[in-house]
C-alpha cells in the first residue's frame, strides 16, 4: 500500500536504569497517540513505565549468522515518581522505572 505509514508517529523515550557505576540504558517506543505521553518530561525526570518486549531472531541469508532483535513497546502511560517516591525494587517483567534522558 502506497502511504500506509503517512500518519505515523512515533517517539522513544531513552531510560537509564540500575546503579551509577553499571547504567543501564533501554529504549521504549511510542506510537501514535502514545507520543503524547512523553510531552511534559524533563531530562533526568525519575519515571516509571510499562512496556510489552517483542523479539524476532533474522538470520542472514549469507552467513548464516543469527541475531535476535527486541523491541520494547509503551503498554500504558508513562509515571512521573514524585520526589520522594521509591522506585519499584527489581523492576519487574513488563515494566521498570528510570530516567528520562535525552
Amino acid at each position: 500500500m502506497v502511504g500506509a505509514q503517512k500518519n505515523l508517529r512515533k517517539r522513544i523515550l531513552h531510560l537509564r536504569n540500575g546503579s551509577a557505576e553499571y547504567p543501564e540504558d533501554f529504549f521504549i517506543e511510542f506510537l501514535k497517540d502514545g507520543c503524547d505521553e512523553l510531552n511534559g518530561l524533563a531530562v533526568g525526570q525519575e519515571v516509571e513505565a510499562d512496556y510489552w518486549m517483542n523479539g524476532r531472531l533474522w538470520t542472514n541469508p549469507t552467513s548464516g549468522e543469527v541475531k535476535n532483535f527486541i523491541t520494547l513497546k509503551a503498554a500504558g502511560p508513562v509515571k512521573p515518581l514524585n520526589a520522594g517516591q521509591q522506585q519499584p525494587a527489581g523492576a519487574a517483567a513488563g515494566g521498570g522505572g528510570g530516567y528520562f534522558s535525552n
